[in-house]
């Protein structure tokens, strides 16, 4: 049975970074579990190694009320009764 890297960092200690070498063996068996259709928790540096970003360009609110309001809020127009 293949061994799975430790995904939780709660008790190491070690604040030196992990090397490269180390990284690939990780991701590789993230990899497999992955295609495996297993759920798993990655280490930060891991994630950033295998490509992974934080989605800061829209917001799921954003998304929803752009949707909803494609012209703006509809305090910052006329009211629909206004209209003649």
């Amino acid at each position: 049975m293949n061994q799975t890297p430790s995904n939780d960092n709660s008790h190491n200690d070690n604040t030196t970074p992990p090397k490269h070498e180390d990284l690939i063996t990780a991701a590789a068996i993230i990899d497999q579990q992955l295609s495996n259709g297993e759920i798993v928790t990655i280490d930060p540096d891991l994630a950033e190694f295998m490509g992974a970003f934080e989605e800061t360009a829209v917001s799921d609110e954003e998304a929803l009320e752009a949707h909803l309001f494609p012209y703006g809020d509809q305090e910052d127009g006329e009211e629909k009764g206004d209209e003649a």
